[in-house]
């Protein structure tokens, strides 16, 4: 099988450093975009007004040239309105033709460059407004060019046009900005970067201490708390969890603990008991005490059996959950095979165990379960075991299963004492026992535990609550195949 090879990963950028980055990138995506629609749109708005002005100030000039001359159009007449717009800085370098009805240039005057050049004939349908021409001068460039005509009668009854040439001043406008983007970008960006590393800093700060309070935790050493910012923010939220999931974790170590300390207490009698009884056989006695010491020794040693067989199930169900089987099992199986399991033992205690199994309504299938067959029935098995050890002799103990709704209920009921409510939350916690219960038999105190587990493992939930004439039921609620 050929050697899986792994490529080392790249080092990766500082946080702070990224958000900084990330800032500058958003920064000149957003000013160039803006920027650039400033531009633009202030180009036409230019523009436009440009040529407004250029529309009634050129033709004002033309008009009263034309009105002084009292009708006679003639070669002088460019000549003259040239004279009268140099006067304005804004008609600098314009260039005035006068044409025939037919287009004809007969007359022209102002910039020599454009002496020789032809213009696009005056269309009569835009008479008056301003149209842009781009014409080649002598280098060979094209000069960019803003033309205004219009159409006069002269007294002779001929019409002629007069046309109104200068240049387009959009170029120098556009050098006029271009500073405005050199010097703008780089202040921009030390002053985005500026920003954006500080506020980075801001940000990264509660995660560096949580860094540094995370290398502090150690098995020996859970109280790495961090102080929760006052701020309801994500980052104070980040906090909280982390605070909660080590207070999570230093109880499920304390839980550990206890848990170790209960099973070392519980393994200490019966082997002290062993030892003692061991003593006595090596200093020899008569027949019928040996015979009582090898009975005493053989009930510590189930009593050793049942509390190694219990933390194994107790493992397998808490932490081996890809071990636990799936597969389809009748409620009513599960219900008469736990009932035969601790028949014997209600026998020897003389507690009638009194089973109440699901009937099903007429062409109904019987109710199923999916889950472990052997972990459900000792789930049942371990709440009869709990109600026939505290209920009186004489006195039964109902188990009952009924199926409705996608679920089924399956309720054991004794007639003991009941729990009292100090102590109701805390008897599924493992080796808890409620103190001066009074029970007939010595049990390992994790049969509880272990009938929660398999139902949370099934997707159940198992609850206890205390009856009013007297003792107490469990029910556990399980979901039906469907």
């Amino acid at each position: 099988m050929p050697r899986k090879i792994t490529v080392p990963r790249a080092p990766s950028l500082p946080l702070r450093l990224k958000f900084t980055l990330w800032s500058l990138v958003v920064f000149l995506i957003v000013y160039l975009a803006t920027s650039g629609t400033w531009f633009i749109a202030q180009n036409a708005l230019a523009t436009s007004t440009r040529d407004r002005r250029m529309q009634t100030d050129a033709m004002g000039v033309v008009d009263r040239v034309v009105r002084e001359a009292h009708g006679q159009i003639d070669a002088d007449l460019p000549r003259r309105i040239g004279e009268e717009l140099a006067r304005t800085e804004s008609f600098q370098g314009a260039h005035v033709l006068l044409r025939a009805e037919d287009g004809t240039i007969e007359a022209r005057a102002g910039d020599s460059r454009l002496d020789d050049r032809e213009f696009p004939v005056p269309d009569p349908a835009r008479s008056g407004e301003v149209a842009r021409i781009d014409v080649p001068i002598a280098d060979g460039t094209l000069l960019s060019l803003r033309s205004v005509a219009r159409e006069y009668p002269a007294e002779t009854g001929a019409r002629y046009w007069i046309q109104v040439v200068v240049p387009a001043d959009s170029d120098s406008r556009r050098d006029s900005v271009a500073p405005y983007f050199l010097i703008g970008i780089p202040i921009g960006v030390i002053a985005a970067a500026a920003m954006a590393w500080i506020m980075a800093g801001r940000l990264v700060r509660p995660i560096q201490r949580m860094a540094t309070a995370a290398r502090a935790v150690s098995p020996t050493n859970l109280r790495g708390r961090i102080d929760v910012d006052p701020t309801d923010s994500e980052i104070a939220r980040l906090q909280q969890e982390w605070n909660a999931a080590l207070e999570r974790v230093e109880k499920g170590y304390r839980a550990q603990g206890m848990f170790l300390s209960n099973v070392s207490h519980e393994l200490k009698t019966p082997i002290a008991v062993l030892l003692s009884q061991a003593q006595v056989i090596r200093q020899g006695g008569d027949p019928e005490e040996l015979a009582s010491f090898a009975r005493n020794v053989e009930e510590e040693m189930r009593t050793m059996a049942r509390l190694v067989e219990s933390l194994l199930l107790l493992a397998r169900v808490e932490h081996g959950k890809e071990l636990v089987r799936r597969e389809n099992v009748a409620v009513n199986d599960v219900i008469l095979e736990a009932a035969e399991r601790t028949s014997e033992l209600a026998r020897s205690l003389d507690v009638p165990l009194v089973t109440n199994l699901h009937l099903p309504a007429e062409g109904e299938s019987e109710p199923e379960l999916v889950g472990d067959p052997e972990l459900l029935r000792t789930m049942v098995e371990n709440l009869v075991r709990n109600a026939l050890r505290f209920t009186p002799r004489g006195m039964p103990v109902d188990l009952r299963v009924t199926c409705g709704q996608g679920e089924a209920s399956i309720r054991v009921r004794d007639r003991g004492p009941g729990i009292p409510r100090e102590h109701i939350e805390r008897i599924f916690e493992r080796f808890y026992q409620v103190p001066g219960e009074g029970a007939k038999q010595r049990g390992t105190g994790l049969g509880l535990a272990i009938a929660r587990s398999v139902a949370e493992l099934h997707r159940g939930v198992i609850a206890v609550r205390n009856l009013e004439d007297r003792g107490c039921e469990f029910e556990v609620r399980l979901p039906l195949v469907r």
